[in-house]
């Protein structure tokens, strides 16, 4: 799998769950209508109004283990006797009959990018 940077990441997960957003000052903003968010967040603050927000199951916990339960991740710690600090996430393709593991040092990041090759085989 090449490289994805953080935000298309998050972009590339948005896409899978059907959100709609646009990307603002490096990160992913959900909201339907973007443009408000955009002409509030010119001032200093650079803050987005309520409906709006920003989209990352990278930092945001909570919305990365709803997509883990939601695409049936299986989440393995790194074997630390071994030193070991990959995560590993497995995600089963194409009905259970083929599984994709992923390995990185963010537990969430593995999640993330398991969900996205699954969704890449099934393409």
């Amino acid at each position: 799998m090449s490289e994805l940077t953080d935000l298309e990441i998050c972009k590339r997960i948005a896409e899978i769950e059907g959100k709609k957003g646009h990307e603002f000052m490096g990160v992913f903003v959900l909201g339907e209508n973007y443009n408000e968010a955009v002409n509030e967040s010119h001032s200093n603050s650079y803050s987005f109004s309520p409906c709006h927000y920003e989209y990352s199951p990278l930092t945001d916990d909570a919305i990365c283990f709803q997509l883990m339960v939601k695409y049936d991740c299986d989440l393995i710690s790194p074997y630390r006797p071994n030193n070991d600090t990959h995560w590993e996430c497995q995600i089963f393709t194409d009905n259970c009959t083929d599984a994709v593991s992923i390995y990185n040092d963010s537990p969430n990041k593995a999640i993330c990018l398991a969900i996205i090759e699954a969704h890449k085989v099934k393409s």
